[in-house]
């Protein structure tokens, strides 16, 4: 056969059997050795997967939800993945999904109500819910201690979790009928009862029957036979607290734990960002507790050298509208007169009637109604975390930090968007209950969260018919 020496075609290297690349000799199994490794983090889009801003070709790769075999149609943006393959060239080999929690939602903690931060308490455990959480046939608002949900996301350096993905399971929990697990720490430990924070399980008919002991990270499925009571479990097994893949390649979507000069920790690996360029342009620094990608190579066990550094910060900016522009080479669009960067990560959610599952930039057309979650970068233009298209809805909706207020005027900024109001423009707070323009005025400050809905003033501004604050 004619063997390919260029290291740079790397789809042709991954398309070829194993057989091949040993006939074709050590320089295609140095190019394949050195596109080979990881990425774990949020799916972000279809066609074939999107997982840390990476395209992953997925035919021929082996998939599997929950443990068992599945397909690409199987997997949701929002889902924490874990693939394996060539990183470099796209080529996915495995990927694998594993959700973190089923169970029922046993409290909300929700201070600010137009906030989209709150913390959720299901099965004992915290899941914290940000502006990134994607909800799969619910929502923060909608969200009651009756649902039954599945989570998946990122583990903190405190044990809780920070939810990517939140979908119903059902609207009413039923303790003995439905089947619920949860994976975590070890937190005590008394015969065959297992705590994990306030959850007892009992282990006696598992695998772990007097195998637990405190600081374990176990899995659990079983049953309650009361609501808040004891999980029965039926089956209980050791998870992994580390990644088992093997590198050189790593890219990594995850929390940071703590920050010692140019070292990061990031689940359970240490991470030498001093040779790393940074991704994003929001001009914040990162701190324990920020969400960042990695992308660079294994320097041992449980040690990466970063090349580039991205951080994820908090998606506070909503604006519902139509998109004014498109240009699918800088891939940016305009709403409301507001130019707004697509990333390489940025989540693309099709949920109008034309429901397209592999949608991206060049499917978009102006007049489109767009939904986008984004963020202020250094430079003041808009970032998007999430695009979302839906059907017309006939009004602009602009959510975000005030500025600029002139209480005077009765006008305010949101984003860099001016926002005026008109005589009928109704005042009221997070509750519902009405104010007048002046008693709205007086209850708001720079960096209050409001969120204004109207109309385009055709001057790039917004003119409300409603404002609402905290």
């Amino acid at each position: 056969m004619n063997c390919l020496t260029n290291t740079t075609i790397k789809t042709a290297l991954a398309s070829l059997g194993a057989s091949a690349l040993a006939a074709c000799g050590g320089v295609l199994q140095l190019a394949e050795i050195e596109g080979s490794g990881y990425s774990d983090g949020t799916a972000s889009g279809y066609g074939s997967v999107y997982v840390n801003g990476t395209r992953f070709t997925t035919n021929t790769a082996a998939i599997s939800v929950d443990g068992a075999p599945a397909s690409e149609a199987d997997l949701e943006i929002g889902m924490q993945l874990q693939v394996d393959g060539d990183v470099l060239a796209g080529v996915a080999q495995q990927i694998r999904y594993d959700r973190d929690l089923r169970g029922p939602v046993d409290a909300i903690d929700r201070p600010n109500p137009l906030s989209s931060n709150a913390t959720l308490t299901v099965l004992g455990q915290s899941v914290m819910v940000d502006s990134r959480t994607r909800y799969v046939g619910t929502d923060l608002g909608s969200l009651d201690t009756d649902n039954s949900i599945d989570v998946s996301g990122l583990r903190a350096a405190d044990g809780s979790l920070r939810a990517t993905l939140v979908q119903l399971r059902s609207s009413l929990y039923t303790a003995g009928a439905e089947r619920v697990d949860v994976e975590g720490v070890v937190t005590a430990v008394s015969g065959n009862l297992a705590s994990l924070g306030s959850l007892q399980i009992d282990l006696a008919g598992t695998a772990l029957a007097g195998q637990a002991t405190t600081g374990d990270r176990i899995e659990a499925f079983g049953q309650q036979a009361n609501r808040g009571g004891v999980l029965v479990a039926d089956q209980a097994q050791f998870a992994p607290s580390e990644r088992n893949a093997a590198g050189p390649q790593v890219q990594l979507d995850g929390l940071v734990g703590t920050v010692a000069g140019d070292t990061l920790s990031i689940a359970g690996l240490q991470v030498d960002t001093s040779g790393a360029s940074r991704g994003d342009t929001s001009g914040l620094p990162i701190t324990a507790g920020s969400r960042v990608i990695i992308a660079g190579t294994e320097t041992g066990a449980t040690s990466v050298s970063a090349s580039r550094l991205t951080l994820l910060p908090p998606a506070d900016i909503h604006l519902t509208g139509s998109v004014g522009s498109i240009s699918t080479v800088s891939q940016q669009i305009s709403v409301l007169g507001q130019t707004i960067e697509l990333l390489p990560h940025t989540q693309f959610i099709d949920d109008s009637n034309a429901n397209l599952r592999r949608f991206r930039t060049a499917d978009l057309n102006v007049g489109d109604t767009v939904e986008l979650l984004a963020y202020q970068t250094a430079d003041n233009t808009l970032a998007a975390a999430r695009l979302r298209r839906i059907d017309p809805v006939g009004s602009i909706t602009l959510a975000g930090e005030a500025s600029d207020i002139d209480a005077a005027n009765e006008r305010l900024r949101l984003a860099g968007v001016l926002i005026s109001t008109r005589p009928t423009t109704v005042f009221t707070d997070a509750d519902g209950n009405l104010e007048t323009g002046n008693q709205f005025f007086a209850n708001i400050d720079n960096g209050s969260l409001v969120e204004a809905v109207g109309s385009g003033d055709g001057l790039g501004g917004l003119r409300a018919d409603r404002l609402t604050r905290p």
